[in-house]
């Protein structure tokens, strides 16, 4: 926070306006915003696209007082030297362009967790400590905070791990030697592995897709890992199973086909399991 605050409207405005722009285009970051995590990005977009149009006019005014003439309190502007700064109406435009041409990843985090957290709830105990551990490929660990603040909410005493500190905030670090258990959130495909490991209790599990369209999720897999192969982009293939940014900031940006692949399958949802094990087990699968 004290960086944001130092680096001053404009670089603030450099650095968040293109995070909204590639929302609405989808480039990006943009496909892989949780409902929560996009429209938070608008507002702030809109905000500093105010803050940075105030900036400017400040700037502005202060030049036309050393340019133009100064008779008492009235200024008489050179027609020639005349700076107009950026209008309401290009904010609102800007704003508005984003929102309208943005479109709700399908199914929400809440009702992920809606259907996950009871279940949870049910198999864990308010006296005890635990550790929750994130095997995400898909919702930047969104759905593994959510589940930490809506365990707190109900009286569990849930913690994350040191590097995750920052986003969780300090307090909310776990070591493992403080936990009672330890739980494991994994989301996508994924479960399928875990499923397999003899080390890993299955305490709750939610899917937000019907029948047809976890078939179609099987389908896009392929077709996406197709795709991207044809595009010359094997080494983003892992990311599809595994943890990372690779997909979410891959530079050069995905082609449009894969793109709209990969639109399609977040559309759908994640499927989410949390499993319990001792501290200190070596979870080999998910490695």
């Amino acid at each position: 926070m004290a960086l944001w605050n130092r680096v001053g409207p404009k670089s603030r405005f450099a650095i968040v306006v293109p995070m909204a722009i590639n929302a609405r285009t989808g480039r990006g970051t943009g496909y892989f915003f949780s409902d929560a995590n996009l429209w938070t990005v608008l507002r702030i977009h809109h905000s500093l696209v105010l803050d940075h149009c105030w900036s400017d006019c400040c700037f502005f005014n202060c030049c036309r007082d050393a340019i133009n003439k100064n008779d008492g309190n009235n200024f008489v502007p050179h027609e020639s030297q005349s700076i107009k700064p950026p209008c309401c109406r290009d904010v609102a435009q800007s704003s508005w362009q984003i929102v309208d041409e943005t479109k709700k990843p399908g199914r929400t985090e809440s009702d992920i967790l809606a259907e996950l957290v009871p279940q949870l709830s049910d198999r864990l105990s308010s006296d005890e400590v635990y550790l929750l551990k994130m095997y995400d490929a898909y919702t930047l660990d969104a759905t593994g905070f959510g589940t930490v603040l809506e365990l707190e909410r109900r009286g569990f005493t849930v913690g994350v791990e040191s590097f995750r500190g920052a986003a969780a905030l300090p307090h909310r670090i776990v070591f493992e030697e403080q936990a009672d258990e330890v739980l494991w959130i994994v989301v996508g495909p994924a479960i399928e592995r875990a499923n397999l490991d003899p080390d890993l209790t299955q305490l709750a599990y939610a899917n937000p897709r019907s029948g047809e369209e976890e078939k179609r999720a099987q389908v896009l897999l392929t077709e996406i890992a197709r795709q991207l192969r044809l595009d010359g982009r094997d080494d983003l293939i892992a990311s599809l199973n595994t943890p990372g940014a690779s997909l979410i900031f891959a530079e050069p940006p995905l082609s449009d086909p894969a793109a709209n692949l990969v639109r399609e399958l977040l559309r759908l949802g994640q499927p989410v399991a949390v499993y319990s094990v001792p501290p200190g087990t070596r979870v080999r699968s998910l490695e």
